[in-house]
This record gives C-alpha cells, structure tokens and sequence, in this order.
C-alpha cells in the first residue's frame, strides 16, 4: 500500500487498517518467537505499513482524526 492511496481514506477506515496491520505483526513475532516464519523481511514490510497508516492518520486534519 502507498501512502497516496491511504491519503483517500476516512479516519475510521485507517483506524481498523491499524489494527489489522498490527495484528499481522504480532503474528509475525509469534512465529518469530516459534521459530516457524521463513521470510523475516516480512517483520519489516508489516512494521513499515503500520508506520505508514499511522502516519497517514497524523496527516488528516485536525477535525478528520475524530
């Protein structure tokens, strides 16, 4: 996901892409954990995406973050 096609979204629709995004990174340390994942760059995509979206929210205006 680019940060241009998340400039489009509402301020709930970026709120639930946060917790998806973050529960796939949680799963990703708990394969880690369990020695089961096999692509560790996937830890780094799922940490930058949350990043993003985050910072996608801290981009709306002040009246959209509600």
């Amino acid at each position: 996901m680019k940060f241009t096609e998340l400039q489009n979204k509402s301020a709930g629709e970026l709120r639930e892409m946060v917790k998806a995004a973050q529960v796939r990174l949680g799963q990703l340390m708990f394969q880690l954990a369990n020695k089961n994942l096999k692509d560790f760059s996937q830890l780094k995509k799922a940490r930058h995406d949350v990043a993003r979206l985050l910072t996608a929210i801290n981009a709306l205006p002040a009246a959209g973050r509600q």
